[in-house]
């Protein structure tokens, strides 16, 4: 007697055609796979290229799934008919510069202050206080008011002696105080005083905020009233217009609802 038959399966295999790209290449593992097998492709970017896209469509124009393998390598799984995978190429991107870290040991990088310390001191208008120190939490003087002021306005040659009796000429302030005076910037006490190293009262700041404004030749008509603030009636006679400037420019807010005019800043 004669024996049975054997039964067999036949395997069917599904191109993958790789689409000719501008300033890179793709290869792929296998021309031809079956149905739910792995697929590798390896992409080449040309020197100063890199990977803009890469996409696997099957032969309906659907998305077919890859595996981001790193080192330039994906996978992904034949679907049952061919595909076709296209890359696109695009010029290396240049790194975002990181800004260098700022050089004071007391300035941390995500505190509310640190993108100003930033910008005074990239632009030279603050320096630190010495000692790798910044004393963002020190309360300000005169003196380092006009300084600052002194550096916005670009440093001009500052002629004659000191306008003031307390402003020594090798002092680190000179310069500001005394560009400040002649300039209708910032007087000071009378007698001859400046206080350079007195804090800087939070009307005075005004008082030295708006002049320079007028230095500038910027418009100072800016007004707000201080009578929503229960202190408003304290801020001096003399500081009151620039007071009002200072609020309306949102240079000077209140606190608790008060402005506290003699504060200090």
């Amino acid at each position: 007697g004669g024996g049975g038959g054997g039964g067999g399966s036949t395997t069917t295999y599904y191109g993958a055609t790789v689409q000719a790209a501008e300033n890179g290449s793709v290869t792929l593992s296998s021309q031809n796979a079956a149905k739910g097998s792995t697929v590798t492709l390896t992409v080449t970017p040309d020197q100063g290229y890199e990977l803009a896209s890469l996409t696997v469509t099957d032969q309906n124009g659907k998305t077919v799934a890859l595996t981001d393998q790193g080192n330039g390598t994906f996978t992904f799984v034949m679907p049952g008919s061919k595909v076709t995978v296209k890359a696109v190429f695009q010029e290396e991107k240049e790194p975002e510069p990181q800004p260098e870290p700022l050089p004071f040991g007391d300035v941390a990088e995500g505190a509310w202050y640190a993108d100003a310390v930033r910008y005074v001191y990239e632009n030279g208008i603050m320096t630190g206080t010495g000692d790798g120190s910044f004393s963002p939490n020190q309360n300000l003087t005169r003196g380092m008011l006009v300084t600052m002021l002194y550096r916005m306005a670009g440093q001009p040659a500052v002629s004659g002696g000191s306008a003031f009796t307390d402003v020594a000429a090798g002092a680190w302030y000179a310069d500001g105080a005394n560009w400040a005076a002649a300039n209708g910037v910032a007087g000071g006490y009378g007698g001859g005083a400046f206080g350079p190293e007195d804090p800087i009262t939070r009307e005075q700041m005004a008082l030295f905020l708006y002049n320079y404004a007028g230095f500038r030749g910027e418009d100072q008509t800016a007004s707000a009233s201080l009578t929503a603030f229960s202190d408003g009636a304290r801020v001096s006679g003399w500081a009151e217009q620039a007071m009002q400037w200072a609020v309306a420019q949102g240079l000077l807010q209140g606190s608790n609802g008060a402005l506290n005019p003699q504060g200090t800043a």
